[in-house]
């Protein structure tokens, strides 16, 4: 499915919640053209988004925005492993992994043609 509006790409746009050492939950919004990524806990601070073959190398653009979701010093990366796996990690100001820091945090992935 291509996005009316926007045919250059497809798009997943949400808003990440993450609590204990549970896996992330989302709220979706449409449009979503990527499809139904599927978010597990790997360890501490350290999620992962999966959808098979849906990432391309070079074309894979993503953002994550934590302002008002976290402990302030919190820092994430969000990042392209391969082409079926995005990786979402939070941090301390100290570098040290933490859980519990995604409230509702904005996150988009985009997959450019």
């Amino acid at each position: 499915m291509i996005q009316a509006n926007n045919p250059k790409y497809r798009v997943y746009t949400a808003l990440i919640t993450q609590v204990g050492v549970g896996a992330p939950t989302v709220v979706v919004f449409a449009p979503n053209t990527i499809g139904p990524i599927v978010w597990t806990y790997a360890a501490v601070g350290d999620y992962l988004g999966t959808l098979a073959g849906a990432f391309t190398a070079n074309k894979t653009w993503h953002l994550i925005d934590l302002e008002g979701t976290a402990t302030p010093g919190t820092i994430a990366i969000f990042t392209r492993n391969n082409a079926n796996v995005m990786r979402l990690q939070t941090f301390t100001i100290l570098a040290a992994p933490v859980d519990a820091q995604l409230d509702n945090a904005s996150l988009e992935i985009r997959v450019y043609f």
